[in-house]
């Protein structure tokens, strides 16, 4: 992939990441209420989903992680490619 696809895989990783800790942070929430009116079986089910999208979350941030490391070194390769006068090298890290 080239610079610009890492780029918005970067970007789309980092909304999605950002989206589950939204709905951990709701979760959070209504598990407390149900703690609150003792209801266990909806706590450890909320409890369990909770667990599923914080793993989420965190495989969201790793390819985040990953994507935006690719783009940075596509862009190093793209500037020694211009730095040594190659065009073709710069549209092909580009694409």
């Amino acid at each position: 992939m080239g610079i610009i696809g890492d780029y918005a895989s970067a970007v789309s990783n980092r909304n999605k990441e950002v989206h589950l800790k939204r709905r951990k942070r709701r979760q959070k929430k209504k598990q407390k209420a149900a703690k609150k009116a003792g209801d266990t079986d909806e706590v450890k089910r909320l409890g369990a989903k909770k667990d599923k999208t914080n793993k989420a979350r965190l495989k969201a941030n790793k390819a985040f992680t990953s994507s935006a490391i690719k783009t940075g070194v596509g862009l190093a390769k793209a500037a020694a490619h211009a730095y040594a006068g190659d065009p073709a090298g710069v549209a092909v890290e580009f694409i």
